[in-house]
C-alpha cells in the first residue's frame, strides 16, 4: 500500500492563507476498498498552522481488523516552510469478530 501526502508549495504559502483545506482519499487494494484517509490543513494567525491526518480501515479489511490512525502537527510557517512546534500520533487496532 502506498500513501502520498502533498503539501502546498512555498509560493502558495506566501499568498493570503485559506482558512482550511480538507482532502479525502480512498485507498483500494485489488479493487477492494481498504482505507479511508482525511487530511486537514488549517491556517490560524498569520504564521500558524495545524495539520491533522485521520485514517480508518474500510470495506472488507474493516470486517476483519478495525484500525484507526490520527496524526497532528501544530506549528508556524517561516520563509515558506513548515516549522513544527508540536506533533503527536495515535494508532489503534482491534480485531473485529463478526459473524
Amino acid at each position: 500500500m502506498a500513501m502520498v501526502l502533498a503539501l502546498p508549495s512555498a509560493s502558495l504559502l506566501r499568498a493570503e492563507p485559506a482558512p482550511s483545506v480538507e482532502l479525502e482519499y480512498h485507498v483500494f487494494l485489488g479493487g477492494v476498498h481498504a482505507l479511508s484517509l482525511t487530511t486537514r490543513l488549517e491556517r490560524g494567525d498569520a504564521d500558524g498552522y495545524r495539520m491533522a491526518i485521520d485514517a480508518v480501515t474500510a470495506g472488507l479489511i474493516d470486517k476483519f481488523v478495525h484500525a484507526t490512525y490520527r496524526a497532528e502537527s501544530v506549528g508556524v510557517t517561516r520563509d515558506g516552510r513548515f516549522r513544527r512546534a508540536f506533533a503527536a500520533s495515535v494508532a489503534r487496532t482491534t480485531r473485529t469478530a463478526r459473524p
